[in-house]
């Protein structure tokens, strides 16, 4: 072989290696490359990507959604009822005319029970909307999957919202929060907020007025601002004498309320951690309080809406007269109103007290979260939407509509809304409606929902939130009615009482 054919086969081999090697750095970088994309691509959370907010992005934000043609869709969920949904609708017409860049698709995924599947269900496989009407125990479950978006950034570069006096939201309503850290933050704006109450048949406490004047006036009304629970008792044994043999004259919508409103009545501490949850259920006041409730059960004194097969249709119940008592949310008052004969009838007042000295009412409905997106855009637009939803001008709108929830804002502020006003500017359906409803319903707004705006903060409670918290509020609700469900005829009650507690406990540690 030639030296010219040597030096011919020794460049081919060069270019050979070169090629090779190229190739393989070129694959190297390819692998490394598509491993970046699918990296960028599982930042789907608040730990793999946290939320920074500058304010020059937030100003320049607010200007482009203020006058942008191209629209960033955000998803809201909610839990309304068909007469709020209308309100709602108008309400995000009314917010996309400021908004234009900015559309709001609301979709109902049905009751609390559902629409918390639907969000669990949808944060494992990154749908979740961006906004969401949620309890704060619900919010501590959604935590877990780093997805819940803190609100902190935004209301800290938001000068509109800190400098806006109509946002100074009383503080059991608006307050920051712990969950599973050290650091406390804001993670929900209060939206359609509701308390209990207990709605009551005047006319059949009328006709034992007689027997008990110093509790009911003539006119069938409850005497007093509550009721203890002892005289209850006392009006539902006359009640169970001067009706059929069937006759239940109490049923409570909510056996996890009623049952955490009566521990707060007593002073026992409702947990602050999942390892509480054993002392507190071990408490002998607690035994007590399920006892004297399963004592009204047997006694055909009281029952759950559950429990009597017709859940839904408690308010005919009532409205009937084949009960006397519904201790409820307040957001239940128009499905009272649907006749108009009974509307005369109604009555309301505070739920019962267990001790005289405490009249402690629990504040639940709903609160809007935010949730994590990979667009930014989609989070900044959420929380525009978030402070329209929240504020004192779309309460107004609600009341407008008679849809009546508790005043969140410091009642210095609630002077802006009257009743007398917002009546005048009701639709013509509104201006159709009886004397007897209007007034019932102005009569409501000042005698119920602006005294509760005006009573202390030491009047209402939210529950804690930890871990489980969700859960074990479901497990309050199952003992609840276990307890009730028990066998008249047990030899032993306080015994399988004893036994469910511990079940109870078992159940919660175990989860």
């Amino acid at each position: 072989m030639s030296s010219q054919e040597k030096i011919k086969v020794v460049s081919r081999d060069k270019i050979k290696n070169f090629l090779f090697l190229f190739g393989y750095f070129l694959l190297l970088f390819n692998i490394a490359f598509i491993f970046n994309i699918i990296a960028i691509r599982k930042k789907n959370n608040l730990k793999e990507e946290p939320f920074q907010l500058t304010i020059d992005e937030f100003k320049d934000a607010k200007e482009y959604f203020k006058n942008s043609k191209k629209k960033v869709k955000i998803t809201f969920w909610h839990n309304l009822y068909a007469e709020e949904r209308k309100v709602l609708n108008k309400i995000i017409q009314d917010f996309e005319k400021d908004y234009p860049g900015i559309e709001v698709l609301e979709d109902n995924k049905g009751n609390w029970g559902q629409i918390f599947k639907h969000v669990s269900n949808a944060l494992t496989v990154d749908k979740q909307p961006n906004l969401v009407v949620s309890y704060p125990d619900h919010v501590g479950f959604y935590h877990k999957s780093n997805k819940v978006l803190p609100l902190d950034a935004f209301i800290d570069k938001d000068e509109d919202f800190k400098n806006n006096k109509q946002n100074d939201f009383l503080p059991y309503y608006f307050a920051p929060i712990q969950i599973e850290d050290k650091i406390k933050h804001y993670y929900y704006l209060p939206f359609l907020k509701t308390t209990e109450i207990m709605f009551y048949n005047k006319d059949l406490l009328k006709s034992i007025h007689d027997k008990i004047p110093e509790l009911i006036n003539d006119k069938g009304e409850i005497a007093k601002d509550s009721l203890s629970w002892v005289q209850m008792d006392e009006i539902s044994k006359i009640l169970k004498d001067s009706n059929k043999k069937d006759f239940i004259p109490i049923v409570v919508d909510s056996e996890s309320n009623l049952f955490i409103i009566s521990t707060q009545q007593k002073g026992i501490n409702y947990p602050l951690t999942k390892e509480q949850t054993q002392d507190f259920l071990h408490n002998s006041e607690v035994q007590e309080l399920l006892q004297e409730f399963k004592t009204r059960y047997d006694n055909k004194h009281l029952t759950l809406g559950k429990l009597t097969g017709e859940e839904d249709k408690v308010p005919e119940l009532l409205i009937n007269n084949n009960i006397a008592f519904y201790i409820t949310s307040t957001r239940r008052l128009d499905n009272l109103c649907i006749d108009n004969a009974f509307i005369p009838k109604l009555g309301y007042t505070n739920v019962p007290t267990v001790n005289s000295e405490s009249n402690k009412n629990i504040l639940q409905g709903s609160n809007v979260n935010l949730f994590y997106s990979k667009n930014k855009d989609e989070m900044l637009a959420s929380w525009f939407f978030l402070k329209h939803l929240t504020s004192e001008d779309v309460y107004k709108d609600f009341l407008k509509e008679n849809k009546f929830f508790n005043i969140t804002r410091d009642n210095k502020k609630t002077e802006n809304i009257n009743i007398e006003t917002i009546q005048k500017e009701q639709t013509e359906k509104n201006k159709e409606e009886t004397e007897e409803l209007k007034s019932l319903r102005k009569n409501f707004f000042k005698e119920f929902i602006v005294k509760n705006a005006e009573k202390s903060e030491n009047n209402f409670f939210t529950t804690s939130i930890f871990e489980n918290s969700d859960f074990f509020r479901n497990i309050i609700s199952d003992l609840f009615i276990e307890v009730l469900t028990i066998d008249k005829d047990t030899n032993d009650k306080d015994v399988r009482i004893k036994e469910l507690l511990t079940e109870a406990i078992n159940r919660i540690l175990t989860n």
